[in-house]
């Protein structure tokens, strides 16, 4: 007995529940209530929904799809990526890194991040990865004590020049010639890019 407690309630009660019906649980410090909430599909709302709120089946609907082939792709990327030690996200940012620098002019994280539409806090932590596998090397601005100018080492060269022949193979396979460079799919994708919803 706990001192100043007489006594203390401990109910059971249960409802056998219909079948499609969720179980909840419901505690106070002296019940236990087991109670069922019945929660049932309307059908026929449904159809009702995607017959006049939107475009049908998942598949009418182009960004359903592009999630359903980014993810593909970005499997695929990561199984013939995989033999480097990298990533696709750390390929994908060091060829970046490579292509901007690709002059000799200084490339910063904050300009990695804008021509990449990467949050600048990711930048930072794949800067860290890659620098860390000897793939890059960061130096201090001298223009800006606040920015860092990343820069491609020999061996971060040496890791594109062998992971590129496998990705330029992939892009070939999963999308063929609609999706090589001045395919109809690549154009139909820069333009959707350069676009502003709802203008």
């Amino acid at each position: 007995m706990v001192e100043g407690l007489s006594s203390i309630s401990l109910t059971f009660v249960r409802v056998p529940p219909p079948s499609d019906a969720k179980r909840v649980y419901y505690y106070s410090p002296c019940r236990l209530v087991y109670r069922s909430a019945t929660v049932r599909t309307d059908a026929r709302a449904i159809t009702e929904l995607f017959a006049t709120a939107s475009l049908g089946s998942p598949e009418r609907a182009v960004g359903f799809v592009l999630w359903r082939v980014l993810h593909r792709y970005v499997r695929e990327a990561e199984r013939v990526l995989g033999g480097l030690d990298l990533t696709h996200l750390q390929f994908q940012t060091l060829a970046l890194a490579a292509w901007l620098g690709r002059s000799g002019a200084a490339v910063t994280q904050s300009e990695l991040a804008k021509a990449g539409d990467i949050g600048p806090m990711q930048v930072s932590h794949m800067m860290k990865v890659l620098e860390s596998k000897g793939w890059i090397k960061r130096v201090r601005s001298t223009s800006d004590v606040r920015a860092k100018n990343v820069e491609l080492t020999a061996a971060g060269i040496e890791v594109l020049r062998e992971a590129f022949p496998p990705m330029v193979a992939l892009q070939r396979d999963m999308f063929g010639p609609d999706g090589a460079p001045g395919g109809p799919l690549l154009a139909a994708l820069h333009r959707s890019e350069s676009s502003t919803p709802g203008a």
